[in-house]
């Protein structure tokens, strides 16, 4: 079954290389709060397993697409996947040599998980995806929106989870797209996968949350442990992004869902010139 496609605009394919300094221990925002850092730490482990299972979600209906255009989109969507994963491996890399061994065992435990999910229909993973990159849009929207991430973070620690935000962004709806042309896309099939997603998933990224901070050698204050409940979870004044990340995710139980009603064109527009400009943050690390 295809339908009429709307294609996506500004997908681009981009061969980003980035390198850490051994001398540097990964920090990400306050630099020094250790409780936030480590929930980076967890999520760049979770990327890679995720971002492959993504691709062969894909790939296992491709043969289904007709529409030249939405093809077209689908390998875009590998390209940037493809370079987020190996980039997140890179990263990962860094994050063992920073002592943060849990790495290894985050990576594995999320791919057991979706090793389970490989044994679904193909149209069960593909709903999965959908939900997943639901998620990582929603998160990537409030990681490029929110003040105190802006604030509290250098541009330098910031590009990498920038990058990788605003590409999410441009291929927000491709998984969406494919569901919707191999007529699986229904409320019924994303509500089902996100009920697995929160079963199996969510255990993994605040489990070893805790694991890492109970670390007799993982030092943190207070003030440490409420500034990230603040970011996170929020408080008198705020949504975290956390929780505005959660209670986005009920949106793909609803009958009218479609990624596209983020609308984040302009917010793409901003930071593919930020990134990507003449005086971009991340031009120099373009690759051909």
């Amino acid at each position: 079954m295809n339908t009429i496609y709307n294609p996506i605009e500004k997908m681009v394919r981009r061969n980003v290389i980035l390198s850490h300094r051994k001398e540097e221990r990964f920090s990400f925002y306050y630099e020094d709060n250790t409780v936030v850092s480590s929930l980076f730490v967890i999520l760049s482990a979770m990327f890679p397993p995720g971002e492959m299972f993504f691709i062969e979600s894909i790939r296992n209906v491709r043969h289904q697409i007709s529409d030249e255009q939405l093809c077209k989109d689908i390998q875009t969507f590998i390209a940037q996947e493809a370079f987020h994963s190996r980039e997140h491996q890179s990263l990962n890399k860094h994050l063992l040599d920073s002592q943060f061994s849990e790495v290894l065992e985050i990576e594995a435990q999320t791919k057991r998980v979706l090793d389970q999910f490989r044994k679904l229909s193909k149209i069960d993973q593909l709903a999965a995806t959908v939900v997943m990159e639901h998620f990582t849009a929603t998160l990537a929207r409030l990681l490029l929106t929110d003040g105190l991430i802006q604030q509290k973070t250098t541009q330098a620690k910031r590009d990498l989870w920038e990058w990788h935000a605003l590409e999410e962004l441009e291929h927000k709806s491709v998984a969406y797209d494919v569901l919707t042309a191999v007529g699986g896309n229904t409320p019924r099939n994303r509500s089902i996968a996100l009920l697995r997603i929160t079963k199996h998933l969510t255990p993994v990224l605040f489990g070893h949350w805790y694991k890492i901070l109970k670390r007799k050698d993982i030092k943190f204050s207070l003030r440490d442990l409420n500034d990230c409940f603040y970011l996170g979870f929020g408080g008198v004044n705020r949504l975290g992004i956390l929780t505005q990340a959660a209670l986005g995710m009920f949106e793909v139980t609803q009958y009218d869902f479609n990624p596209r009603n983020m609308q984040t064109e302009q917010l793409e527009a901003e930071y593919r010139k930020k990134l990507f400009g003449d005086n971009g943050s991340l031009a120099q690390h373009l690759k051909t």
